[in-house]
């Protein structure tokens, strides 16, 4: 490990760019306090071919959304003959589709909310949706153009929203309930699961502004779960890990239903965020993992 240089991918082009600079940052930071040789590299449309020119023995990716998350930059590390930390091309693009990502699930005997979806905006008949309802851009992460609609007023700005960010766009159901999150890591070829966090945001959910912003969300690690629900959501977690063949890390987010106390998986990030305010890195705290020694593992999965 000693002469090994990593080039950290951050920044990007998408919705998600600066939260994807406080992911590098912190990525870089950890890589040098293990002494290793780092290329920052913030990505940018104009200097994509500069990743061919650049002399490196793996990349960390540390993109959110899409244009990162979404298999494009794995796909051409893969072109490029390189080795890079976390899922696929196949996997992320899968994963980043909230569409795709739950068909695998359902196809999985996984249970998540029930669903519709649209590619357009003139199909949707306002009167026929039920509320409360969750809707979403099918590609998009970190709850960027997604409304929790409880209120039949909010409906249509909620589908606006929605639009503005994606062609196509899902109607989930509202579970209500209990709201927790739970990692997924490979170490030495080994998967495990991270103590699960309860999320308690500030928010009607775990929004954009809850999520990287310092107290915008309370959280309860571990969560205060009885054993038997604690194993089903790290069952399903890794069920799904697996289903959507993950590699390295994900972040799965899950509802708890408060009437049948049965786990939802909502999604899973491929790439979650790695900034002071992220959860992973708070649930491999929990479990006496450090950040610097979390982020060097993934780096030897690789080698």
């Amino acid at each position: 490990m000693e002469n090994l240089t990593v080039i950290v991918i951050y920044c990007g082009i998408s919705s998600e760019k600066e939260v994807s600079e406080r992911t590098g940052t912190a990525v870089i930071n950890a890589l040098r306090k293990k002494n290793i040789n780092v290329i920052p590299f913030k990505l940018t449309r104009e200097n994509i071919k500069e990743l061919a020119e650049l002399k490196y023995d793996i990349a960390f990716i540390a993109l959110h959304g899409k244009y990162g998350e979404d298999g494009t930059v794995q796909g051409l590390l893969e072109l490029l003959g390189k080795k890079y930390c976390g899922s696929g091309v196949l996997s992320s693009a899968l994963c980043i589709n909230k569409y795709f990502t739950k068909m695998i699930l359902l196809q999985n005997g996984i249970r998540t909310p029930k669903f519709e979806i649209y590619n357009s905006i003139a199909k949707v008949d306002l009167e026929k949706i039920n509320v409360p309802i969750v809707i979403k851009p099918i590609n998009e992460g970190s709850s960027i153009g997604l409304s929790v609609v409880k209120d039949r007023k909010l409906l249509k700005s909620a589908v606006e929203t929605a639009f503005k960010y994606d062609n196509t766009v899902m109607f989930e159901e509202y579970i209500s309930g209990r709201e927790v999150t739970i990692a997924v890591i490979e170490n030495s070829g080994k998967i495990q699961t991270l103590p699960i966090i309860e999320i308690k945001s500030k928010h009607d959910f775990f929004d954009y502004e809850s999520k990287y912003t310092k107290g915008g969300y309370d959280y309860v690690i571990p969560a205060e779960l009885a054993k038997e629900l604690e194993e089903e959501i790290k069952e399903l977690s890794i069920k799904s890990f697996r289903a959507l063949n993950c590699k390295d890390f994900a972040r799965l987010d899950v509802m708890i239903d408060s009437k049948t106390n049965k786990p939802y998986i909502i999604e899973i990030n491929t790439i979650p965020g790695m900034t002071e305010t992220s959860l992973l890195p708070k649930a491999a705290a929990a479990a006496g993992i450090a950040f610097e020694d979390l982020i060097y593992n993934f780096i030897k999965n690789n080698l």
